[in-house]
């Protein structure tokens, strides 16, 4: 995984004004935050890298999703406060990928994740039907993607 990070690094001196390349960057410490000890500074790292593609190019989904998800994984490590901010950062970014990209299964997933975070913590029912339907969604485009979140908000008790 350095290794990659290492070319990228090469590519964004040569080309720096690529956004696919901090794209990728961005996976790259996606991925090291999901299995490493040091989850939070991989994914602000990850995050940064989002914000710089999409400071380059707005338009791209995949980025807007990767940081929409990435902002979801940063609040779950916090569980506070920080946490609600995230989450509401993160619904914002997923929401421009969907305007942008209506059927993209993967961001009506995480927005879903997004809202059933904030359910968790703030116990308001707007929040788990808002979650709901996302999940909905994201099975309507894609079946079975969300089964096992629908399940978790259906074992969580009511308000």
């Amino acid at each position: 995984m350095t290794e990659a990070i290492k070319l990228l690094d090469i590519a964004e001196e040569l080309v720096p004004d690529n956004a696919e390349i901090y794209y990728k960057k961005g996976n790259k410490y996606l991925l090291i935050g999901l299995y490493s000890d040091d989850k939070e500074t991989n994914f602000l790292k990850a995050i940064s890298l989002y914000e710089k593609a999409i400071s380059l190019n707005g338009s791209h989904e995949k980025t807007l999703n990767n940081l929409g998800w990435s902002l979801v994984k940063l609040g779950q490590l916090y569980n506070n406060d920080k946490s609600i901010d995230l989450y509401t950062k993160a619904i914002a970014e997923l929401d421009k990928a969907l305007v942008l990209y209506p059927n993209k299964a993967e961001s009506y997933l995480n927005e879903g994740e997004a809202y059933l975070e904030l359910y968790r913590l703030l116990n308001t029912p707007k929040f788990k039907n808002l979650s709901t339907e996302c999940f909905i969604r994201a099975n309507d485009l894609q079946p079975g993607l969300a089964n096992d979140l629908l399940g978790q908000l259906k074992s969580l008790p009511s308000s």
